[in-house]
């Protein structure tokens, strides 16, 4: 990402939450939960004023989806193999 609008702050401090609470056994719900937030509350913001600003953001929506498909893995995972199943 060449420009880094505000919104990047914001998806660096989900990561770092990721960071601190992603362990063996999180369900991953409450981290799925803020990033359901965030984009919430990216959407409501008001649109790019720049060609820049808007394919920065794109990048850090393309960023959140994955996010999103990684927990669900892990959240997939937690349900057919966590601790109910040891």
């Amino acid at each position: 990402i060449q420009y880094l609008p505000k919104q990047a702050e914001q998806v660096a401090g989900l990561l770092g939450q990721i960071g601190e609470d992603f362990h063996r056994d999180n369900t991953v719900k409450g981290l799925l939960e803020q990033r359901r937030t965030l984009l919430d509350e990216m959407k409501s913001q008001p649109l790019p004023d720049s060609r820049e600003e808007f394919e920065a953001r794109a990048v850090l929506f393309y960023i959140l989806m994955q996010i999103k498909q990684f927990l669900e893995i892990k959240r997939e995972f937690m349900r057919t193999h966590g601790q109910n199943q040891q």
